[in-house]
């Protein structure tokens, strides 16, 4: 089976970089890691999408767990779509709005 293309939706994208922007002021070099593991999930749930946990009706999500953030994606027919990256103890209403669900 051929893996799915990633599409990372805009919002994803504005969190990933507004983490590791937080990193990177917090600690020095830790943005780059913190993509550096990102780049790396992502890659797990290209090659492996129904491995990660059920989330909310048909999203999955994948923990960073060096980081404490979570990598929310759907696996749709084309495409794996990446709804967010957030802290993993951030409130689930914002899960809800991203998700539809």
């Amino acid at each position: 089976m051929i893996p799915l293309p990633v599409v990372i939706l805009p919002q994803a994208k504005a969190d990933i970089g507004s983490s590791a922007q937080f990193f990177d002021q917090a600690r020095p070099g830790y943005g780059q890691l913190f993509i550096r593991q990102l780049y790396s999930t992502l890659h797990h749930i290209r090659e492996f999408p129904e491995s990660c946990q059920r989330f909310r009706g048909d999203c999955r999500r994948a923990i960073l767990h060096r980081f404490h953030h979570a990598v929310v994606y759907r696996c749709l027919p084309d495409r794996i779509e990446i709804v967010g990256v957030m802290h993993d103890r951030r409130d689930a209403d914002r899960w809800h709005a991203r998700t539809g669900e």
